[in-house]
Protein backbone atom coordinates (compact mmCIF):
# COMPACT_ATOMS: atom_id res chain seq x y z
CA UNK A 1 0.00 0.00 0.00
CA UNK A 2 1.29 2.91 -1.23
CA UNK A 3 0.37 7.08 -0.58
CA UNK A 4 2.88 9.79 -1.75
CA UNK A 5 5.68 8.38 0.22
CA UNK A 6 7.99 7.25 -2.97
CA UNK A 7 11.11 7.42 -1.61
CA UNK A 8 10.02 5.20 1.46
CA UNK A 9 8.23 2.61 -0.77
CA UNK A 10 11.56 1.91 -2.78
CA UNK A 11 12.74 0.72 0.73
CA UNK A 12 10.02 -0.93 1.28
CA UNK A 13 9.45 -2.50 -2.31
CA UNK A 14 13.26 -3.57 -2.44
CA UNK A 15 12.89 -5.69 0.84
CA UNK A 16 10.14 -7.41 -0.21
CA UNK A 17 12.29 -8.70 -3.65
CA UNK A 18 14.59 -9.60 -1.57
CA UNK A 19 13.23 -12.16 0.28
CA UNK A 20 14.83 -15.85 0.93
CA UNK A 21 11.56 -17.10 0.09
CA UNK A 22 10.07 -15.62 -3.38
CA UNK A 23 6.81 -18.41 -3.51
CA UNK A 24 4.48 -15.10 -3.47
CA UNK A 25 2.50 -12.35 -5.35
CA UNK A 26 3.39 -8.65 -5.55
CA UNK A 27 1.12 -5.90 -6.39
CA UNK A 28 1.59 -2.38 -5.77
CA UNK A 29 -1.44 -0.52 -5.01
CA UNK A 30 -0.64 3.17 -5.02
CA UNK A 31 -3.34 5.35 -3.35
CA UNK A 32 -1.27 8.82 -4.02
CA UNK A 33 -2.56 11.89 -4.88
CA UNK A 34 0.67 12.66 -6.83
CA UNK A 35 2.41 10.72 -9.74
CA UNK A 36 5.80 10.44 -7.78
CA UNK A 37 5.38 6.69 -6.88
CA UNK A 38 3.94 5.49 -10.19
CA UNK A 39 6.90 6.91 -12.06
CA UNK A 40 9.06 5.26 -9.43
CA UNK A 41 7.60 1.99 -9.98
CA UNK A 42 7.85 2.26 -13.91
CA UNK A 43 11.24 3.46 -13.54
CA UNK A 44 12.46 0.88 -11.22
CA UNK A 45 10.39 -1.81 -11.13
CA UNK A 46 8.75 -2.25 -14.08
CA UNK A 47 7.83 -6.16 -13.65
CA UNK A 48 5.69 -5.82 -10.51
CA UNK A 49 2.09 -5.73 -11.14
CA UNK A 50 1.26 -2.42 -10.34
CA UNK A 51 -2.31 -0.46 -9.84
CA UNK A 52 -3.16 2.86 -9.82
CA UNK A 53 -6.34 4.60 -7.86
CA UNK A 54 -7.75 7.63 -9.53
CA UNK A 55 -9.52 9.24 -7.44
CA UNK A 56 -8.07 7.78 -4.44
CA UNK A 57 -9.39 5.13 -2.97
CA UNK A 58 -11.07 5.97 0.87
CA UNK A 59 -10.77 1.99 1.60
CA UNK A 60 -7.56 1.15 0.61
CA UNK A 61 -7.18 -2.24 2.28
CA UNK A 62 -10.55 -3.88 1.61
CA UNK A 63 -9.69 -3.31 -2.20
CA UNK A 64 -6.68 -5.18 -1.09
CA UNK A 65 -8.10 -7.91 0.34
CA UNK A 66 -11.13 -8.27 -2.25
CA UNK A 67 -7.92 -7.98 -5.23
CA UNK A 68 -6.02 -10.58 -4.01
CA UNK A 69 -6.00 -14.07 -5.71
CA UNK A 70 -4.59 -15.99 -2.69
CA UNK A 71 -5.37 -18.03 0.10
CA UNK A 72 -3.30 -15.58 2.64
CA UNK A 73 -2.55 -12.02 2.01
CA UNK A 74 -0.29 -8.97 3.80
CA UNK A 75 -1.10 -5.94 3.13
CA UNK A 76 2.36 -4.15 4.03
CA UNK A 77 2.94 -0.64 4.51
CA UNK A 78 5.63 1.98 1.88
CA UNK A 79 6.99 3.36 5.07
CA UNK A 80 8.25 -0.45 6.55
CA UNK A 81 10.65 -2.55 6.17
CA UNK A 82 10.50 -6.63 5.44
CA UNK A 83 13.75 -8.59 6.80
CA UNK A 84 15.37 -11.00 4.16
CA UNK A 85 13.32 -14.28 5.75
CA UNK A 86 10.07 -12.46 7.04
CA UNK A 87 8.22 -14.96 4.03
CA UNK A 88 9.94 -17.99 4.84
CA UNK A 89 9.36 -17.43 8.70
CA UNK A 90 5.52 -16.49 8.38
CA UNK A 91 4.71 -19.18 5.86
CA UNK A 92 6.02 -21.67 8.82
CA UNK A 93 3.38 -20.09 11.18
CA UNK A 94 0.45 -20.89 8.69
CA UNK A 95 2.10 -24.12 7.85
CA UNK A 96 1.66 -25.44 11.68
CA UNK A 97 -1.62 -23.42 12.42
CA UNK A 98 -3.58 -24.01 9.64
CA UNK A 99 -6.77 -23.13 11.01
CA UNK A 100 -5.88 -19.88 12.65
CA UNK A 101 -7.43 -16.52 11.08
CA UNK A 102 -4.74 -14.34 11.25
CA UNK A 103 -0.51 -14.24 11.74
CA UNK A 104 2.03 -11.47 12.95
CA UNK A 105 5.50 -10.91 14.20
CA UNK A 106 7.35 -9.06 16.14
CA UNK A 107 9.32 -5.97 14.75
CA UNK A 108 12.43 -3.41 15.56
CA UNK A 109 10.89 -0.50 16.19
CA UNK A 110 12.76 2.87 14.03
CA UNK A 111 11.58 5.94 15.73
CA UNK A 112 12.39 9.38 13.73
CA UNK A 113 15.73 7.30 12.43
CA UNK A 114 17.09 5.52 15.59
CA UNK A 115 16.45 1.59 16.18
CA UNK A 116 15.24 1.24 19.84
CA UNK A 117 16.50 -1.54 21.73
CA UNK A 118 12.93 -3.29 22.44
CA UNK A 119 11.23 -4.42 19.88
CA UNK A 120 7.61 -4.35 19.44
CA UNK A 121 6.11 -6.55 22.08
CA UNK A 122 7.83 -8.63 24.57
CA UNK A 123 7.62 -12.69 25.74
CA UNK A 124 9.47 -15.44 26.82
CA UNK A 125 7.44 -18.09 24.25
CA UNK A 126 8.99 -18.11 20.18
CA UNK A 127 5.25 -18.04 19.13
CA UNK A 128 2.19 -16.54 20.98
CA UNK A 129 -0.94 -17.66 20.37
CA UNK A 130 -3.85 -15.66 20.86
CA UNK A 131 -7.03 -17.40 21.28
CA UNK A 132 -9.46 -14.79 22.58
CA UNK A 133 -10.54 -10.84 21.33
CA UNK A 134 -10.07 -10.80 25.41
CA UNK A 135 -6.38 -11.66 25.34
CA UNK A 136 -5.59 -9.84 22.30
CA UNK A 137 -7.14 -6.43 23.41
CA UNK A 138 -5.51 -6.96 26.94
CA UNK A 139 -2.29 -6.82 24.62
CA UNK A 140 -3.33 -3.27 23.71
CA UNK A 141 -4.53 -1.88 26.42
CA UNK A 142 -4.30 -3.56 29.88
CA UNK A 143 -2.18 -2.38 33.06
CA UNK A 144 1.48 -3.64 32.28
CA UNK A 145 1.07 -4.81 29.17
CA UNK A 146 3.83 -6.45 26.91
CA UNK A 147 3.61 -4.75 23.77
CA UNK A 148 1.37 -5.81 20.28
CA UNK A 149 2.55 -7.02 16.60
CA UNK A 150 2.45 -4.20 14.09
CA UNK A 151 -0.68 -3.96 11.72
CA UNK A 152 1.58 -4.31 8.84
CA UNK A 153 3.49 -7.60 9.99
CA UNK A 154 0.15 -9.29 9.81
CA UNK A 155 -0.78 -12.29 7.23
CA UNK A 156 -4.23 -13.32 7.17
CA UNK A 157 -6.26 -15.99 5.61
CA UNK A 158 -8.06 -14.34 3.27
CA UNK A 159 -11.77 -16.29 3.20
CA UNK A 160 -12.13 -14.82 6.92
CA UNK A 161 -11.03 -11.48 6.24
CA UNK A 162 -13.90 -11.13 3.13
CA UNK A 163 -16.38 -11.50 5.75
CA UNK A 164 -14.88 -8.86 8.12
CA UNK A 165 -14.48 -5.82 6.39
CA UNK A 166 -12.72 -3.06 8.00
CA UNK A 167 -14.66 0.02 8.47
CA UNK A 168 -12.41 2.78 8.12
CA UNK A 169 -16.03 4.89 9.36
CA UNK A 170 -14.60 3.59 12.95
CA UNK A 171 -11.48 6.56 12.42
CA UNK A 172 -7.95 5.82 12.70
CA UNK A 173 -8.15 2.63 14.84
CA UNK A 174 -10.14 1.02 13.27
CA UNK A 175 -7.42 -1.36 12.09
CA UNK A 176 -7.77 -2.28 16.33
CA UNK A 177 -11.84 -2.97 15.74
CA UNK A 178 -10.91 -5.45 12.68
CA UNK A 179 -8.35 -7.45 14.61
CA UNK A 180 -10.54 -7.88 17.66
CA UNK A 181 -13.67 -9.07 15.56
CA UNK A 182 -10.87 -10.98 13.37
CA UNK A 183 -10.32 -13.20 16.80
CA UNK A 184 -13.73 -13.50 17.07
CA UNK A 185 -13.36 -15.80 14.08
CA UNK A 186 -10.06 -18.08 15.49
CA UNK A 187 -7.04 -17.97 17.25
CA UNK A 188 -3.85 -15.32 16.14
CA UNK A 189 -0.83 -16.49 16.05
CA UNK A 190 2.52 -14.02 16.66
CA UNK A 191 6.04 -15.14 16.05
CA UNK A 192 8.74 -13.57 18.41
CA UNK A 193 11.20 -13.09 15.62
CA UNK A 194 11.28 -9.40 14.46
CA UNK A 195 10.80 -9.98 11.02
CA UNK A 196 10.22 -6.44 9.72
CA UNK A 197 11.16 -3.09 10.95
CA UNK A 198 8.43 -0.58 12.10
CA UNK A 199 9.12 2.84 10.97
CA UNK A 200 7.89 6.30 13.23
CA UNK A 201 8.37 9.22 11.68
CA UNK A 202 7.01 12.82 11.57
CA UNK A 203 4.44 11.91 8.78
CA UNK A 204 2.92 8.06 11.34
CA UNK A 205 -0.43 8.33 11.94
CA UNK A 206 0.40 7.04 15.34
CA UNK A 207 1.56 10.64 15.42
CA UNK A 208 -1.54 12.46 15.47
CA UNK A 209 -3.92 12.03 18.07
CA UNK A 210 -7.74 11.86 17.63
CA UNK A 211 -9.78 12.34 21.19
CA UNK A 212 -13.26 11.46 18.45
CA UNK A 213 -11.38 8.70 17.17
CA UNK A 214 -10.23 7.26 21.19
CA UNK A 215 -14.14 7.88 21.93
CA UNK A 216 -15.38 5.96 18.56
CA UNK A 217 -13.11 2.76 20.27
CA UNK A 218 -14.17 3.74 23.63
CA UNK A 219 -17.69 2.94 22.01
CA UNK A 220 -17.06 -0.17 20.64
CA UNK A 221 -15.56 -1.17 23.88
CA UNK A 222 -18.57 -0.38 25.62
CA UNK A 223 -20.84 -2.19 23.15
CA UNK A 224 -18.83 -5.47 23.16
CA UNK A 225 -17.52 -5.59 26.98
CA UNK A 226 -19.04 -8.98 27.20
CA UNK A 227 -16.30 -10.63 24.81
CA UNK A 228 -13.75 -8.38 25.11
CA UNK A 229 -13.66 -7.41 28.96
CA UNK A 230 -14.84 -5.27 31.46
CA UNK A 231 -11.38 -4.95 33.11
CA UNK A 232 -9.81 -3.92 29.80
CA UNK A 233 -12.33 -1.94 28.95
CA UNK A 234 -11.59 0.31 32.33
CA UNK A 235 -7.78 -0.02 31.89
CA UNK A 236 -8.38 1.55 28.66
CA UNK A 237 -10.87 4.12 29.77
CA UNK A 238 -8.23 5.35 32.17
CA UNK A 239 -5.30 5.21 30.47
CA UNK A 240 -6.24 6.72 27.18
CA UNK A 241 -9.47 8.75 28.42
CA UNK A 242 -9.13 9.96 31.51
CA UNK A 243 -5.73 10.69 32.89
CA UNK A 244 -5.22 12.60 29.20
CA UNK A 245 -8.44 14.49 30.30
CA UNK A 246 -6.90 15.08 34.29
CA UNK A 247 -3.74 16.00 32.16
CA UNK A 248 -5.35 18.86 30.05
CA UNK A 249 -7.79 20.76 32.13
CA UNK A 250 -6.05 23.43 33.75
CA UNK A 251 -8.90 24.54 35.82
CA UNK A 252 -8.58 22.20 39.25
CA UNK A 253 -12.15 22.77 40.04
CA UNK A 254 -13.59 22.03 36.60
CA UNK A 255 -16.26 19.80 36.47
CA UNK A 256 -14.58 17.25 33.52
CA UNK A 257 -11.55 16.87 35.71
CA UNK A 258 -13.28 16.35 39.19
CA UNK A 259 -15.73 13.19 37.12
CA UNK A 260 -12.07 12.05 35.74
CA UNK A 261 -10.38 11.88 38.79
CA UNK A 262 -13.31 10.13 40.69
CA UNK A 263 -13.23 7.80 38.06
CA UNK A 264 -9.37 7.09 38.35
CA UNK A 265 -9.73 6.88 42.24
CA UNK A 266 -12.72 4.08 42.13
CA UNK A 267 -10.57 2.52 38.92
CA UNK A 268 -7.21 2.05 41.27
CA UNK A 269 -9.20 0.78 43.80
CA UNK A 270 -10.92 -1.89 41.87
CA UNK A 271 -7.11 -2.50 39.62
CA UNK A 272 -5.44 -3.57 43.01
CA UNK A 273 -8.08 -6.19 43.96
CA UNK A 274 -7.64 -7.91 40.41
CA UNK A 275 -5.25 -10.90 39.90
CA UNK A 276 -4.12 -9.96 36.26
CA UNK A 277 -2.61 -6.64 37.60
CA UNK A 278 -0.32 -8.53 39.58
CA UNK A 279 -0.04 -11.57 36.48
CA UNK A 280 0.73 -8.97 33.97
CA UNK A 281 3.47 -6.60 36.10
CA UNK A 282 4.93 -10.14 37.18
CA UNK A 283 5.50 -11.42 33.67
CA UNK A 284 6.42 -7.99 32.30
CA UNK A 285 9.57 -7.69 35.22
CA UNK A 286 10.01 -11.67 34.64
CA UNK A 287 10.53 -10.64 30.44
CA UNK A 288 12.50 -7.70 30.47
CA UNK A 289 14.70 -9.32 33.23
CA UNK A 290 15.65 -12.25 30.88
CA UNK A 291 15.84 -9.97 27.74
CA UNK A 292 18.70 -7.88 29.52
CA UNK A 293 20.54 -10.95 31.01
Amino acid sequence: MCHNRPLEARNAIRSILTQSDMDFNLTISDNSSTDEVETLVKMEFPHVKFVRHRPMNPDHITYCVQAANTDYICVFHDDDVMSHDYVANMMKLVTRYPDAVAFASNAKIEYFGKTNREHSFLDYDVEVQIKTPYELAARYFSRHQLGIAPFPSYIYKRSIALKIPLEYVRGKYADVIWLLKLALSGDIIWTNKPLMTYRIHADSDGQQESRRDRLRLLRFLKNNASWIGRDVLDDYRCSFIYKPLVMKVKDKNSLKRLIAINFLSAYTCRRYFRFNTYKSAIKRAWVKIKLYL
